[in-house]
């Protein structure tokens, strides 16, 4: 293997991950937008919530820590 070679691939995977993790962030066309969780935004969360009461609810925070 070359070293151009060498280097390409570990810069190739460093794009392809910046590209995946901050590319920006979309839902399927049938699923409701992707909203961030702030202090704004709770009450229509929480509103969206409580509406589904005959569905199955499933509420999940990830945090990058």
């Amino acid at each position: 293997m070359t070293r151009k070679a060498f280097l390409a691939l570990p810069a190739a995977l460093l794009l392809g991950a910046g590209i995946y993790f901050y590319g920006g962030h979309t839902a399927p066309p049938t699923q409701p937008a992707l909203v961030d969780l702030t202090s704004q935004t709770l009450s229509k969360i929480e509103s969206a919530f409580n509406d589904a009461k005959g569905d199955v609810r499933v509420l999940v925070l990830l945090s990058p820590t």
